[in-house]
């Protein structure tokens, strides 16, 4: 392997019931679409049960180099209507220039000081805590084609701390592929399934519209949320529920490589082998009362050099034993590398039934840059 990350993310996937409310966490409500028309209107997404006790903020105030809130602009304050929002909620928020009451088609929503996002560019910074002191959830910004700036103007903002940039804090031009400074966008992408495949999905160019001359109907159709019977995203939180009996956690820069921002799907973390052997094992868990499960792996190649890549020799092997039995000895699934193959998280799928055993060597070719490389989403099943 020539100076190659492997990375995977594990979740087992499969329905629960639904999670007990608690405080919000980064990534826990995303904003779907904005107007920067006459209706300053824009919507945004619950990713958790939101409990009608929580508040949340959301402002158009960049974050400034002197680490606060700047100055000028507005605030929307945002409480959820009587019995909370379930995961997967989408809520509209509609705000006139003039009027000082802004509007929710659930829950309430008021407006202090000029919350008027600028078509000529802007941000939307999502919120607890209080404006002297925010804990932020998540960031939008359409401003600049450099992406977030070190300035302190009304439409600038570096990236909130807190947030990663790419991950929570998504820029329209560098993450999405917008225009800079881009009027309407809108989220079309899918909002039912997994927590992460829903933050994942958020943050890919092809699940977004977008027009510099059109307002868009915003969307209020609500998601479902799915949850995992175990799930490890290597974050070393509470929900990395599947514990890990030997390998570790990594930190990563998701930016840098080839393709970039590639190394992390979702939060912060990945396990991730970089020119060696390296071996992930994840404790036994009971399934009992439990059927049709499915183990699904994210995994991505990605190189500091874009002359290199996984070759012939480089393996991905994936070992599922049930029933208390032994691990085989060939892998339920195995890919090996071919000309220096990178992948994004976004390449095809690989799926098969435990103890039929499929085997992938990837095509040779010059093009070996992105997608078409490789396989991103690994699923086997246990019937």
């Amino acid at each position: 392997m020539k100076a190659t990350s492997f990375v995977c993310v594990a979740a087992l996937a499969a329905l629960l019931p639904t999670l007990t409310m608690a405080a919000l966490s980064p990534g826990d409500v995303f904003v779907t679409g904005y107007n920067t028309g006459d209706n300053k209107d824009f919507s945004f997404i619950v990713l958790t049960d939101l409990a009608d006790t929580e508040t949340i903020y959301f402002t158009d105030k960049g974050w400034t180099e002197n680490d606060d809130l700047y100055g000028s602009e507005g605030i929307i304050t945002y409480t959820p209507p009587a019995g909370g929002l379930t995961a997967g909620t989408v809520v509209h928020v509609t705000n006139t220039i003039s009027a000082p009451v802004t509007g929710a088609d659930q829950g309430t929503a008021t407006k202090s000081g000029s919350f008027t996002p600028a078509s000529s560019g802007d941000q939307i910074l999502v919120y607890q805590g209080s404006e002297a002191v925010p804990t932020f959830i998540s960031a939008l910004n359409w401003d600049s084609a450099t992406g977030w700036e070190s300035k302190d103007t009304a439409d600038g903002s570096r990236v909130p701390p807190g947030l990663i940039e790419g991950i929570t804090a998504i820029h329209t031009k560098l993450d999405l592929g917008a225009d800079a400074n881009i009027e309407n966008a809108m989220y079309s992408g899918g909002k039912t399934g997994l927590v992460q495949d829903i933050q994942f999905n958020l943050r890919q160019q092809a699940n977004w519209l977008f027009d510099d001359t059109n307002p868009f109907a915003l969307s209020s159709e609500d998601g479902v949320i799915k949850y995992p019977v175990a799930f490890q995203g290597f974050e070393g939180t509470a929900d990395d529920t599947w514990s890990i009996d030997s390998g570790s956690n990594s930190l990563a820069d998701p930016g840098t490589d080839n393709p970039a921002k590639q190394r992390v799907r979702s939060g912060d973390k990945s396990h991730q082998a970089s020119n060696g052997i390296t071996e992930l094992a994840l404790s036994e868990f009971s399934t009992v009362d439990l059927f049709d499960m499915t183990l699904t792996l994210h995994a991505s190649s990605t190189s500091a050099s874009s002359g290199n890549g996984a070759d012939s020799g480089d393996l991905f092997e994936v070992f599922v034993a049930l029933n208390g039995g032994a691990f085989a000895a060939t892998p339920d699934i195995s890919i090996e590398g071919n000309d220096n193959a990178r992948w994004s998280y976004s390449d095809v799928s690989l799926s098969t039934t435990a103890g039929t055993p499929v085997a992938q060597v990837l095509a040779g070719g010059a093009d070996r840059d992105d997608d078409g490389d490789g396989y991103s989403t690994l699923s086997i099943s246990s019937t």
